[in-house]
């Protein structure tokens, strides 16, 4: 069924993702894959550049407003007014993750960057997120950032299917897409990470 294609294909993600997660978990003799516990210095390191990634993003926003619609001007004009609120919960957020594994990821994992061939998935592009000075796509990250990655394609992969253009968009058919799309997130979302979890059952994160 169509259901289970969908189950299946976001399980097949996850199996290979939580196995090549417990290879560069893997004590190595080489420093730059020997795996490292997160200290409170990286804990801080990463939420200043969590927190400059989004001031970044808020600044855009907020010089493109105008160019938006009512509804996404409201979004955007709530995102602005709780600017301090958000970024003090992503410090303290950040605070959190010392004592958690660091390890090489991919770093710029998304559904884009997967082949599928006779029932298995295949991650492909390991060169990190191209925009990224070098050091830092080879440095240490939470193996999260992989499966955050992966997730976020899959809100990706269903606001495709909702915002679809040059199709019936009356309010029926947009409910219809809506509910597709929130059905297709929801059971992509647990097949995904119930496979990691099977796969990276003894990954070393204790957070």
């Amino acid at each position: 069924t169509a259901r289970g294609v969908r189950r299946d294909s976001a399980a097949m993600l996850g199996l290979p993702l939580g196995e090549m997660h417990q290879v560069l978990a893997a004590a190595s003799e080489n420093p730059d894959f020997d795996p490292h516990i997160t200290t409170q210095k990286d804990a801080s390191a990463t939420g200043k550049d969590v927190v400059a990634q989004i001031e970044h993003a808020l600044k855009l926003l907020k010089q493109h407003q105008d160019e938006l619609n009512p509804a996404d001007k409201t979004l955007v004009s709530r995102l602005l007014e709780n600017k301090k609120a958000i970024l003090g919960h992503v410090l303290e957020l950040a605070k959190k993750t010392a004592g958690g594994l660091r390890i090489r990821v991919h770093g710029d994992l998304h559904l884009g960057q997967v082949l599928v061939i006779k029932g298995d998935a295949y991650l492909i592009d390991f060169e990190g997120e191209p925009a990224r000075p070098l050091p830092e796509r080879r440095g240490k990250h939470s193996p999260y950032k992989d499966v955050s990655g992966v997730l976020r394609s899959f809100d990706y992969a269903a606001a495709m299917t909702i915002n679809v253009h040059n199709v019936d968009n009356t309010a029926n058919a947009q409910e219809a897409r809506q509910r597709v799309g929130d059905r297709y997130l929801s059971e992509a979302r647990q097949a995904f990470i119930h496979a990691y979890r099977l796969a990276a059952a003894t990954l070393g994160h204790a957070w």
